[in-house]
């Protein structure tokens, strides 16, 4: 698993967050005291075994998920975000409502990654 400040990817699965200068109504308002950037999420998908992607269809959402995140809440939530993707993926889930839950995330979501620490060292 290859882990960045902004991505998550895997064996089957990448997971990116982009600046696209995205606000709470559409793009964001500098102006406005009530609007922050977000990050929008994409999802793509390995192709073979090169390391080519293929953007999902229906795979990329703006979040709750303000731009200035601590990188250390934004690293828990991308692998967070990587295992239930995989999980539910697994379970027969149909992605595009798996996608749209997922754009939802936002500060709160956190976990705590010690569990995939630990089992990166061994």
């Amino acid at each position: 698993m290859r882990l960045t400040k902004t991505s998550i990817s895997g064996d089957l699965l990448k997971i990116q967050l982009v600046d696209l200068n995205e606000g709470y109504n559409g793009d964001y308002d500098p102006d406005d005291p009530l609007d922050v950037k977000l990050w929008r999420v994409d999802f793509s998908s390995r192709i073979g075994k090169t390391n080519r992607w293929l953007s999902f269809e229906d795979g990329s959402y703006c979040t709750q998920l303000p731009v200035g995140t601590d990188p250390k809440v934004v690293r828990s939530i991308l692998i967070h975000m990587h295992c239930e993707i995989l999980r539910r993926y697994q379970e027969g889930e149909h992605m595009k409502r798996v996608f749209e839950k997922m754009s939802w995330v936002d500060p709160t979501w956190a976990k705590d990654d010690a569990w995939y620490l630990k089992r990166k060292e061994k």
